[in-house]
């Protein structure tokens, strides 16, 4: 019962937080403009990851204050997660260079590597004899910049980002069966709500703060995940999970880097923005966002047909 009040709290707050936002305008100064690449024709307000920081930070702090439950590393957790959505939020505002932009999430991740037990502490079984602690920092380190760029990137189309975060979520819920499921429910009734005004056509977009606001909180879960699993292949579920976005970013990134140029430019082609995404692709065969969406859902609800088996078959 406690998991649907939450829930409906963070929806009920967030849609309430997104309808004021945009009646009176507040926040309005931040939009994402059309381009050749992108399908919106209008200024779009990039707000919705502000109202969802705001939403989740009053619903966990009612969440820890009344059902007194706190988690390892908690502070830690909240200081990465605030400099995460502030990279996030400059770059909605200022328009970050992406090498700055970059430097500064390896700064971030690098920091909650080292001060996050249950990131600190893992080792990567793929490294066999080299499980060294730089090995493994290195190995962490490159895994959190693809997911969180990876969800970043699939962050292209009206309410693509928000329904697959949702599908993803609700995975990860199955897995679970610790206090942090409610967290799931907080997360999830905010992007319900968001998902309301995100739909095709979009009337308010995410933006950088939150499309790398929920690539970070999927990187945690995924962690914490492991950290609860003494298996070797404790990180398969979570990688299993968030295949789409891994296979999205290593696509992009091989196609961009093999595009016609000089050796040193293929690097800075890695960088520079295009429609080379799966999510594009499979748009131009639907010509339809909707059935995007659907399609690309459908992946992932695949996969959560597959984890319920496992767990409750």
């Amino acid at each position: 019962m406690q998991h649907i009040v939450y829930l409906l709290s963070s929806f009920f707050l967030t849609y309430f937080l997104i309808i004021s936002t945009y009646k009176n305008k507040l926040f309005f100064n931040i939009i994402d403009s059309p381009s050749q690449r992108k399908k919106h024709l209008k200024n779009t307000p990039a707000i919705g990851g502000i109202l969802i920081f705001i939403s989740l930070l009053l619903c966990t702090l009612f969440f820890i204050i009344f059902d007194c439950i706190y988690l390892d590393d908690f502070n830690y957790i909240c200081f990465c997660t605030f400099l995460i959505f502030t990279l996030g939020f400059i770059d909605d505002i200022c328009n970050l260079n992406v090498f700055y932009k970059l430097s500064f999430q390896i700064i971030i991740c690098a920091i909650a590597i080292l001060m996050i037990d249950f990131i600190n502490q893992f080792y990567w079984p793929v490294l066999f004899a080299n499980n060294s602690s730089v090995f493994c920092f290195l190995f962490s380190l490159f895994f959190m910049l693809i997911i969180i760029n990876g969800i970043n990137f699939l962050d292209g189309l009206d309410g693509l980002l928000s329904t697959l975060s949702i599908v993803m979520l609700i995975s990860y819920a199955i897995l679970f069966e610790s206090m942090f499921i409610y967290f799931f429910c907080i997360l999830i009734g905010s992007l319900l709500a968001f998902l309301k005004f995100n739909k095709p056509p979009a009337k308010i977009f995410l933006g950088d703060s939150g499309s790398l606001l929920i690539g970070w909180f999927l990187v945690l879960i995924s962690f914490y995940y492991a950290s609860l699993i003494s298996i070797d292949n404790s990180m398969f579920m979570p990688l299993l999970i968030l295949l789409l976005p891994i296979i999205d970013l290593l696509y992009v990134i091989l196609i961009r880097f093999y595009h016609k140029d000089f050796f040193l430019n293929r690097f800075a082609n890695i960088f520079i923005a295009d429609r080379q995404h799966i999510h594009y692709k499979i748009l131009n065969k639907t010509n339809s966002s909707i059935r995007t969406v659907f399609y690309m859902s459908l992946f992932n609800f695949f996969i959560l047909i597959y984890l319920i088996v496992v767990n409750f078959g």
